[in-house]
């Protein structure tokens, strides 16, 4: 019988081997919009713009596809991020992944396959420099609603933040440094599924680069909405903070 046991349990293994758990089909939705378009959607005070806002008009808009064509900046698209980048932000294997636009909707849109909790990095580069500065960020994660942030500059050595800006050129070096790369894993908070670091390029007429870390718990659809302008100040310092804006109450 002990015999049987074995033989059962090591039955069992094998078969787990041969019939590994399904993987998931994940989805991201990405805007890229004006920022005065996003503004247009805020309604009443925004407190510190740390997520403690909903935007459901600008997510309905959106789905809708009856955001204004004028408000979306077509010249900036969404792609998988390099090996060395994906590795940087503690990522494994790449996934295989097809992208395509979602019908009636203003949303860009990836597809991936994975399981719960592997990580993917996507990114936005633009080469243009128009509209150079990530100002704002709406997020839906695991946490209900499009939830909105302002991009403030991240300290080297605080905590972790769901939307927070680095130097680009730091992100470059760390990218490039393994030693370094842990500091990009504890710059950002993904405990909702979905964080947004922003590498502020220091040449003030050249575009900022967007990486967005998703760390896919179930649900298995993420929002993204990446509001550009110019830079605010071109005497400001790569990532200094700017003020908290708060909007007309309606």
């Amino acid at each position: 019988m002990r015999r049987v046991g074995i033989l059962l349990v090591l039955a069992g293994a094998v078969l787990g081997q041969a019939c590994p758990a399904a993987a998931v089909e994940y989805r991201l939705l990405v805007a890229n919009l004006a920022e005065h378009a996003l503004l247009h959607y805020l309604d009443g005070r925004v407190g510190r713009g740390d997520g403690d806002t909903t935007l459901e008009r600008l997510e309905r808009s959106l789905d809708s596809g009856q955001t204004p064509a004028a408000a979306i900046l077509s010249d900036r698209t969404i792609q998988l991020a390099g090996e060395d980048t994906q590795r940087a932000f503690g990522v494994g294997a790449r996934p295989s992944v097809r992208m395509q636009t979602a019908d009636g909707a203003r949303w860009l849109e990836v597809r991936w396959e994975g399981a719960p909790g592997q990580r993917v990095v996507w990114m936005i580069a633009p080469t243009t420099s128009q509209a150079p500065e990530v100002r704002k960020v709406a997020l839906r994660g695991t946490t209900g609603g499009l939830r909105y942030f302002i991009v403030y500059g991240a300290a080297m050595n605080g905590g972790p933040a769901v939307v927070a800006g680095y130097p680009l050129q730091f992100v470059h070096a760390a990218i490039e440094t393994p030693a370094r790369a842990a500091r990009l894993t504890r710059g950002v908070d993904v405990g909702s599924g979905l964080a947004v670091m922003v590498g502020v390029n220091s040449d003030p007429y050249f575009a900022d680069h967007a990486y967005l870390i998703v760390d896919p718990p179930p649900p298995t659809t993420f929002k993204a909405v990446i509001a550009w302008d110019g830079r605010a100040s071109l005497g400001a310092s790569p990532g200094q903070p700017v003020g908290v804006p708060v909007s007309p109450a309606r």
